[in-house]
């Protein structure tokens, strides 16, 4: 069974992907046909994610793969608020102060306690200078938000925020700040961490092959007895969509993530079991607002009214994903429909490029950065040859393998960059904020920061959800990014899987998942 949530607020992480678990009031007890689970089997899960190099909680591209080993301190229910896992709960004083409890009695595999001390030194360690090289730079910036930390006592630590920040919460359940590493293993020797990590989560590591397979064990000291149902994961990456389609379809215990609605479609005529949700997230191209041509908004406003997405729709996706209708996805609670992005007009488009030309010179020259998955090439080829169609305008697509291009993208090396976006009022913050470390394409906005920062300083309803029709309306406008499609992800599987869910953005509960039981 699948859960389908809508979240208000979840973090955004790196432009690769974040993924974790669920909410005990929305846990599946039960396989399709009503069986119960039980413990004992094995699955495999096939996951669209680059093998990291390494399985530090922060490391670029990792959750997937590290969100069983250390399991999460909080989770995001359906109305976007922390609730705990690990930790009992998270709550705030005052948007400055946030207070986390946690449970008394567990325990890391090495014997080290789990308690306030033990994640007070996690969440510092993301601003120890070897975490620069370590950690992504999106999570280290949720850790920067920290001024101080007190452990109260052993199950309770203070949190005080350099600003005020009313989602602090769920901005570490939607991080890598959710998953918890022993301090004595990290002390020790923080690289042998990264390559044996110690958790207090479901599951063990038994094997890894750095950018490569990883097999996991139950944890037989997991804090809750009756979890995790399931031996043994082994959880493979296969970037290519066919192959995950084609390993599916032998028939095996096995699950596989699903990227977007078009690769979901793809599972679905092939006969296997799928299940979808859509996070307030949404798929596009960003824009390098630093630096020519798109530090000039004409030239970002003509890109996007250059070619309709939704004949891109037709031609690349066979019409099966949801094309944006505003600057930010329709899954948000806050979208407005009054407030579109330009759209499909390429007679402005070329006047824009025309009127940039007489200015600057040309012809305009820029190129869409993707990683070489090939749907996401297919897709960039057939932009390309649109905007191509334009006078004076010269489209070169650069195909990076998915370190590379999460390497160009990351550092701002690019024109124009494929990447899926959050936007909760955290999402936003974090990708277009002036001083965001996650702002890869430097676009700054005066109102839009203030706005942001008001809004993040407010528990009041009224004043966020105003706040965001004047984000929508500036992103509308200045066009920093070009949302084309909201994102719809999912799980497809296959053979006897039982108790697939998922959170948050598209995160997975791993200790849920069960072998039906022979009927």
């Amino acid at each position: 069974m699948f859960l389908k949530m809508k979240t208000a607020v979840v973090a955004a992480t790196v432009a690769v992907m974040a993924l974790s678990g669920c909410s005990a009031s929305n846990s599946s007890s039960g396989g399709e046909d009503g069986r119960d689970p039980e413990r004992g089997g094995s699955m495999k899960v096939y996951l669209s994610d680059r093998a990291p190099a390494s399985l530090l909680p922060g490391a670029s591209s990792a959750w997937h793969f590290t969100s069983p080993i250390y399991g999460q301190l909080l989770r995001i229910d359906e109305d976007g608020k922390p609730y705990g896992v690990i930790a009992e709960s998270m709550e705030a004083d005052d948007p400055s102060t946030w207070v986390l409890h946690l449970r008394d009695g567990v325990t890391f595999t090495d014997g080290t306690p789990f308690d306030a001390e033990a994640v007070r030194y996690n969440w510092d360690w993301y601003t120890f200078p070897e975490s620069e090289e370590l950690a992504s730079s999106s999570f280290r910036a949720v850790a920067e938000q920290i001024a101080d930390m007190t452990v109260v006592d052993p199950l309770t630590l203070r949190v005080e925020l350099a600003k005020p920040d009313s989602e602090f919460g769920a901005t570490v359940a939607g991080s890598s700040l959710t998953m918890i590493g022993s301090p004595t293993a990290m002390k020790e020797d923080i690289t042998k961490f990264g390559r044996n990590p110690i958790g207090a989560a479901p599951f063990v590591t038994e094997k890894w092959v750095p950018d490569g397979e990883l097999s996991l064990t139950r944890n037989e000291d997991y804090y809750d007895s009756d979890l995790p149902y399931v031996d043994r994961l082994d959880l493979v990456s296969v970037p290519d969509q066919e192959q995950r389609i084609n390993l599916l379809s032998t028939g095996e215990n096995a699950m596989a993530f699903a990227t977007d609605a078009g690769e979901a479609a793809k599972y679905r005529d092939a006969g296997l079991s799928v299940e979808t949700m859509s996070p307030v997230r949404g798929d596009g191209y960003l824009f390098n607002s630093a630096r020519p041509p798109f530090d000039d908004v004409r030239m970002r406003q003509a890109v996007s009214q250059a070619f309709d997405a939704a004949e891109l729709n037709e031609a690349v996706y066979g019409g099966a994903r949801e094309v944006a209708e505003g600057s930010i996805p329709s899954t948000s609670p806050y979208f407005e429909s009054d407030i579109a992005q330009p759209s499909f007009d390429r007679e402005t488009a070329q006047a824009l490029v025309d009127e940039y030309v007489s200015e600057k010179g040309g012809p305009v020259e820029f190129s869409l950065s993707v990683n070489n998955d090939p749907g996401a090439v297919i897709a960039a080829e057939w932009i390309a040859q649109q905007l191509n169609a334009l006078e004076d305008v010269d489209v070169q697509i650069e195909a990076l393998d998915y370190n590379a291009w999460a390497e160009a993208t990351t550092s701002g090396n690019f024109d124009m960059s494929w990447l899926a976006t959050t936007f909760t009022l955290t999402g936003i913050q974090e990708r277009f904020t002036s001083d965001s470390g996650s702002n890869y394409g430097k676009f700054s906005n005066k109102e839009l920061d203030a706005v942001i920062a008001d809004a993040k300083a407010s528990e009041d309803e009224t004043t966020q959800s105003e706040a965001m029709g004047e984000i929508q309306r500036i992103l509308a406008e200045q066009v920093p990014y070009e949302l084309l499609f909201t994102t719809e992800v999912g799980f497809a599987y296959a053979g006897d899987v039982g108790g697939v869910e998922m959170w948050g953005e598209y995160a997975w509960v791993p200790e849920h998942l069960f072998v039906l039981p022979a009927k």
